[in-house]
């Protein structure tokens, strides 16, 4: 009697345990089957999507990638009537007055993750595409652009309350600094002051080499929000590139980035 009491517990644990491991086998397959996918901040929900609240964010479910330029700002870049390539160029230029005087942009670095974002004037080459700028030694941005020379600039005119006047310039790029021992001190300093006499640039140039450095920036990419284009049927955002090879990932992955032109 107590033999079959033993084999009937016995025949129970092992009933058990194939259930137990059958469970979690289908629990794990079926894990593996609903997973939901990589998206990016672009990606659009598709028509066969399950029902979801609208008002939870996809990151409850998806692992979310960034392609470091706004939904949005890809949305009306690639709506709506476009400037021709040099005919953007032109408006730019002469909106931040190249060759003639400097701007107040915004500057944004990052090192180790850690974003700075500061102000400093900038004189636009027009012929060069590039952006001069003149930075004391040792300042954190300067640190920051020797680790990283990827750096982002804003320069905008006051809010009007008005979309139709609205005016905001973005620039991407790729910053190198530059000591006075170099040519290119002297070609900033001639390009940032045109319309100082000779003597006087020299003796500006002089004193800026003692505790200055030169920072050229090489434009990759320039977003344009103009208000004016609405009234000429034209698209108000406007995407100028160097290149028409850029990728989402070319600012999110080191080494990626075309040269520019």
């Amino acid at each position: 009697m107590r033999g079959k009491k033993g084999l009937t517990i016995y025949l129970i644990c092992v009933l058990l345990l194939v259930c137990f491991i059958t469970t979690a086998y289908s629990q794990t397959e079926t894990d593996e089957e609903t997973a939901a996918p990589d998206i990016t901040t672009w990606t659009q929900l598709p028509d066969d999507h399950q029902e979801v609240d609208l008002a939870q964010p996809c990151m409850l479910c998806h692992n979310l990638t960034v392609d470091a330029t706004t939904t949005a700002t890809k949305q009306m870049v690639r709506s709506g009537k476009k400037l021709g390539k040099s005919v953007l160029w032109d408006r730019i230029a002469t909106y931040l007055s190249a060759g003639q005087k400097t701007n107040t942009f915004v500057l944004a670095t990052c090192s180790n993750n850690i974003p700075l974002s500061t102000t400093c004037d900038q004189m636009l080459d027009n012929g060069k595409k590039v952006m001069y700028a003149f930075f004391e030694v040792g300042t954190e941005k300067v640190a920051h652009i020797q680790d990283n020379p990827y750096v982002s600039m804003n320069w905008h005119k006051p809010w009007e309350n008005n979309f139709s006047t609205v005016l905001c310039i973005q620039i991407r790029g790729r910053a190198e600094l530059f000591d006075g021992s170099s040519k290119v001190f002297d070609e900033a300093v001639l390009a940032s002051f045109p319309t100082i006499p000779k003597e006087n640039r020299d003796q500006l140039a002089a004193r800026a080499k003692e505790n200055m450095v030169v920072c050229r920036t090489n434009i990759d990419q320039v977003v344009l929000f103009d208000g004016t284009l609405l009234g000429q049927g034209l698209c108000s955002y406007q995407m100028w590139r160097s290149l028409e090879t850029y990728k989402p990932t070319s600012y999110t992955k080191k080494g990626d980035m075309p040269l520019g032109e």
